[in-house]
């Protein structure tokens, strides 16, 4: 029998200086691909057991994606994953990928999410929040086609902008969600805002950013780097430090040069 292939791309923002809170991500779902590409706008050299493609710090994280997927089969693998570096983690992968092989879903993530910017226009706004989606076989199939279709290359593949950043998330974060469901494909969460009986049941917002305490409380493996480098204001983001490992205290001292 054909031993199922996976693959994880993974995009990472550097100067060449590589944060021990990426490798201890990278190291934890190295776990559960069988391959790992790092997409990464550093041309140099990176001490990481795993291969890297230099991209253009061009249209987002979705521009490092897209460039990795044009060189790659993406036919060869029955799940790919489409993961960032905007969190550090906080816990362990192994139950999130036992539900994501059970849940029957074609693309999935650890948290969803309703909200939506004031430039975006259509009518659903539900999404797998982007930093983390794994696409099965039959999603995999539409991840090229949707590139095409929204014409990435052209109105994407840009310099970062605050208008750009606008556009990805109408368009690619939202959209690509959306994208899938057009053609009857199941998405979801492990996290969602569907579950009842949830302190994010229903939530409008972003759960990931705004209800990080209670999930983390109930199993979530992230934590969003912004919110750890706003632990200087207390006023605006309560937390409970014993909920983080104690070298998340300090995120600065935990860099090493690549």
């Amino acid at each position: 029998m054909k031993k199922k292939k996976s693959l994880l791309i993974f995009a990472l923002y550097s100067d060449g200086f590589i944060p021990l809170t990426v490798e201890s991500y990278l190291k934890e779902l190295n776990k559960y691909f069988t391959d790992v590409i790092v997409a990464t706008n550093y041309s140099g050299y990176y001490d990481l057991p795993y291969k890297h493609i230099f991209c253009k710090n061009e249209g987002y994280d979705f521009g490092m994606w897209y460039n990795v997927l044009q060189k790659i089969d993406v036919r060869e693998y029955d799940k790919i994953a489409l993961v960032n570096d905007s969190n550090s983690l906080v816990g362990t992968f192994g139950k999130v990928f036992e539900w994501g092989a059970t849940c029957g879903l074609d693309m999935w993530g650890v948290s969803d999410s309703v909200e939506r910017t004031l430039t975006y226009r259509g009518k659903n706004s539900y999404h797998v929040q982007s930093f983390f989606m794994v696409f099965e076989k039959k999603s995999i199939r539409k991840l090229l086609p949707f590139f095409q279709y929204i014409n990435f290359k052209k109105r994407f593949m840009k310099k970062s902008t605050p208008e750009l950043k606008q556009m990805i998330i109408d368009n690619c974060e939202i959209g690509l969600s959306q994208y899938l469901k057009s053609f009857g494909m199941k998405i979801g969460a492990k996290w969602s805002i569907d579950q009842k009986n949830k302190p994010w049941s229903g939530f409008k917002q972003n759960i990931h950013f705004w209800k990080w305490e209670e999930l983390i409380k109930d199993g979530y493996p992230l934590i969003k780097n912004k919110i750890i480098s706003c632990v200087a204001t207390p006023h605006q983001f309560p937390w409970s430090p014993e909920l983080l490992p104690p070298n998340l205290n300090n995120r600065k001292k935990y860099y090493r040069y690549g």
